[in-house]
């Protein structure tokens, strides 16, 4: 079955979808500053809650920080730590932008990511030297992001805040997250959900459209 049949309203998630990610480069880049087991820093971004604080608002900039010196035992500048955090964010392939904007003039697509404020700058520059755009504005009618909404994935409220405010039709909403457990969220919500393993793939399906 085409993955949007009957859909008139299309939900992005960011990373793994649009642009591409590697988790395990973060991981391994906080391994080499703080010498400890990429084990223990994979260990850490699981358990502790001040991941999650972040990409709801809660923490600033500067307490996530302190936070990752205190957790890694490390004494780095600001922007050593900060390429660390974003060496995850890969690249965005313009083919995916163009399928976007094509998308756009014959749906209502939106942007959900659970993100923070340093990737949002670091995904924006990797945006603007690949398009010139500044941001995601003109791909989607909205973009929505969980550091300011103060709510994130898998949470099903914030899909119904994205529902309620642009007046959808969840039975004729899909969400796309390369999460398994994101989806489980956009489901209770009411949404047609689709699982990206691949978004090379999905992104030739969508090109169908």
């Amino acid at each position: 079955m085409p993955i949007i049949s009957n859909i008139n309203s299309i939900i992005f998630d960011l990373g793994g979808v649009i642009i591409n990610l590697s988790p395990g480069k973060t991981y391994q880049a906080f391994s080499e500053i703080s010498g400890l087991p990429i084990t223990e820093v994979e260990e850490m971004a699981r358990s502790k809650q001040e991941f999650s604080l972040y990409e709801t608002g809660h923490l600033s900039d500067e307490d996530f920080r302190s936070f990752l010196r205190i957790s890694l035992a490390i004494n780095v500048t600001d922007n050593i730590l900060d390429q660390a955090w974003n060496a995850m964010l890969l690249d965005i392939p313009p083919q995916r932008l163009q399928t976007l904007l094509r998308l756009k003039t014959n749906y209502k697509t939106f942007l959900l990511s659970n993100t923070n404020a340093i990737h949002l700058k670091a995904f924006n520059k990797i945006l603007r030297e690949v398009s010139g755009s500044e941001n995601f504005e003109q791909y989607f009618e909205k973009d929505y992001y969980s550091h300011e909404m103060g709510l994130r994935k898998p949470d099903p409220t914030i899909f119904e805040y994205v529902v309620r405010e642009q007046r959808l039709n969840p039975a004729e909403t899909i969400f796309l997250d390369d999460s398994s457990i994101n989806l489980t969220g956009a489901a209770q919500a009411g949404l047609h959900i689709h699982h990206v393993t691949n978004a090379d793939e999905l992104f030739k399906e969508l090109d169908k459209y």
